[in-house]
């Protein structure tokens, strides 16, 4: 079964908090994890705002040199991004494991978060 994926900045599923979580927090406070929209509002000037998914992750299929293509293009539109350092911080943070983010692909993001381990 294959299942359609959306552009990171396309559209976005929340789910609602339990309701028998016993601390909720406040609406506009940023804790790690909390999904507000000031939060998400840096999607709205993505580049890749729009354009499919398919753009951004590769396929299991995709190996090799037609890996690295895929990658190529996705990081080119990546390049001219103006929230590249958004969506770069975002991946980080959310320990994404899969697509293009930020201009960098999941084991370039793992070397990134080796290094700032051994910097600290």
């Amino acid at each position: 079964m294959t299942l359609a994926r959306l552009s990171a900045c396309h559209a976005e599923t929340f789910a609602s908090p339990s309701r028998n979580t016993r601390h909720r927090p406040r609406p506009g406070s940023h804790t790690r994890g909390a999904t507000t929209t000031a939060a998400w509002d840096w999607q709205l000037h993505a580049r890749c705002r729009g354009l499919p998914a398919e753009v951004f992750y590769t396929g299991d299929d995709d190996r090799g040199a037609r890996r690295v293509t895929h990658e190529e293009h996705a990081k080119q539109i990546c390049h001219h991004c103006p929230v590249l350092r958004e969506c770069l911080g975002h991946a980080m943070e959310a320990d994404e494991p899969y697509g293009i983010w930020g201009a960098t692909t999941p084991k370039e993001r793992a070397a990134l978060r080796s290094s700032q381990a051994f910097i600290s």
